[in-house]
């Protein structure tokens, strides 16, 4: 049975558009779906927000935080490392799990799981209580990230499919690039808790919502051992390449040790690539929208996260302005993403989303390059203008991306889909700041010293990165055809025989006979 044809009773197949047109005619209501699937796209879109911000507020929160906590600035950097370790060494996992389990259980056991472990990071009193609190933050982080996507694909008829996935689309990025703006006046009026606390309502109206609006589908299960295995092979791989990185940053650099992290993480490659969840990936990569929509939304949040770590300080360096001021400026960018969010839905419903996609980065590349040449001495307008353009530029390509994306996966491999899109968008928020910090800090230490030297030349990540972003999209798209449109249904049930087996230890990218 091919990946296109319906797999459950009464699930209609829709013919597929004619080129890069609009989805085809609308089907019947998923039985996912309890109440308003509205309600459903709204709360999901809510979760993958707080798991975005979390990320990023938190870089703002440390000044504060480790001054409270008596922690040094290394020892503040693995409150990062740990929540975005944990959210990519499970991604993956969490996705072959949502394949295999229910979906209402998954997305409430996330959502207060979230909830839970913020509070518990609001309350933290020393470093080893925040760090289990992050990485609480990060496992459940990596489980809502995984199944928002389906649900939202799953939630309303295919004719507005793209403004459902749209609000998913806009909503990551737009988490991550608010997180600076937003946090800095949280934390100056309520505390560094207050990054935290913050989400924890948001989490548990996202419960409520989940628990009225979806049905349960299947038993829900606990996860199998496997994926917790693989979990840890991924965890040590990541961490290695994070390690790597940090380490090639400083002056005198060992490299002797940074080819050893770096050895260390290709044998977690090898290993993992024996294991089931690699089988998984590799299936749905084969499909190239899937791989393409992966690959540039990672290199489009590489340019995202230089743009919101390198602009604070380089303003600061060579303005000096207050933090007050850069963080209204850096809100012209979210501002920007979210008001062309729901447009970008729109024209994935009626016009072409590759299309679409395209010109958003396009405007996104234009935005960094702007940036990177005004940011030393241009008027305070350019600045505006660029991040205008890149808020813009991000808001068109995220919903085309993610709409892409989704109604390419195969049915069984939605999830593992999802998942694939949410850990690189993990991986490119850490590695943009990583290589930025790289660039930025070699030129200083070939410079004179002052502490401009090398920033501008750091801004170099944000363009070549979205550039390149555009570019792969391009190839890997032109010859992938029209994603198919088949309804929102939910794969064809496991067989009796199988669910009572370990359905996490075996590749769910085989199709049943």
């Amino acid at each position: 049975m091919s990946p296109e044809t319906p797999r459950n009773p009464g699930e209609q197949a829709a013919p597929p558009p004619s080129g890069d047109g609009p989805p085809g005619p609308p089907a019947g209501k998923d039985p996912l779906i309890a109440g308003s699937g509205w309600f459903a796209v709204v709360a999901t879109g809510l979760a993958i927000f707080m798991t975005t911000f979390d990320m990023t507020a938190v870089a703002i929160a440390l000044p504060d935080l480790n001054r409270e906590l008596s922690i040094s600035p290394h020892e503040g950097e693995w409150l990062i490392l740990t929540y975005a370790g944990a959210m990519v060494a499970l991604g993956l996992p969490a996705g072959r799990y949502v394949d295999a389990s229910d979906i209402r259980g998954c997305f409430v056991v996330g959502s207060l799981g979230f909830a839970t472990a913020s509070a518990l990071a609001g309350f933290a009193v020393d470093l080893p209580q925040l760090i289990g609190a992050r990485l609480l933050q990060g496992i459940f982080g990596a489980l809502l990230a995984a199944v928002a996507p389906v649900i939202a694909a799953r939630s309303v008829p295919p004719s507005q499919r793209g403004r459902a996935l749209s609000i998913i689309g806009v909503l990551g990025p737009l988490g991550a690039v608010s997180g600076p703006a937003l946090g800095g006046p949280l934390v100056d009026t309520w505390g560094w808790q207050s990054v935290f606390f913050v989400v924890v309502p948001f989490s548990l109206a996202a419960v409520v919502v989940g628990l009225r609006n979806l049905a349960s589908l299947v038993p829900m299960r606990p996860p199998a051992w496997s994926l917790a295995g693989e979990s840890a092979i991924v965890a040590v791989g990541t961490l290695s390449v994070f390690a790597a990185l940090t380490r090639l940053a400083e002056r005198n650099p060992s490299y002797l040790l940074i080819a050893g992290l770096f050895a260390a993480a290709a044998v977690c490659f090898l290993v993992w690539r024996r294991t089931a969840g690699y089988g998984a990936a590799r299936s749905a990569l084969a499909v190239p929208m899937v791989a393409a929509c992966v690959l540039s939304l990672t290199l489009t949040t590489v340019a995202s996260g230089t743009l919101y770590y390198l602009p604070p300080f380089a303003l600061e360096a060579f303005r000096g302005w207050s933090a007050s001021t850069i963080g209204l400026l850096l809100l012209f960018q979210p501002l920007a993403m979210g008001a062309m969010g729901p447009l970008a839905g729109w024209l994935v419903d009626t016009w072409k989303p590759r299309a679409t996609a395209a010109i958003g980065l396009i405007s996104m590349t234009a935005g960094a390059v702007l940036l990177m040449l005004g940011i030393e001495n241009w008027p305070a307008g350019v600045l505006v203008a660029a991040l205008l353009l890149a808020g813009l530029g991000l808001g068109l390509f995220a919903g085309p991306n993610q709409t892409l994306l989704m109604m390419s996966a195969p049915p069984q491999l939605r999830g593992t889909s999802a998942a694939l899109s949410g850990t690189g968008r993990q991986i490119g928020l850490a590695l943009g700041p990583a290589l930025a910090t790289i660039i930025w800090l070699s030129g200083a230490h070939s410079g004179t010293g002052a502490s401009g030297d090398g920033i501008v030349m750091a801004f170099i990540v944000a363009p070549v990165a979205v550039a390149a972003a555009l570019g792969a999209f391009l190839l890997m798209t032109g010859d992938a055809g029209a994603p198919p449109q088949r309804p929102p249904g939910p794969p064809e049930p496991a067989r009796p025989a199988e669910a009572a087996a370990d359905a996490q230890s075996a590749p769910p990218g085989a199709a049943p006979s």
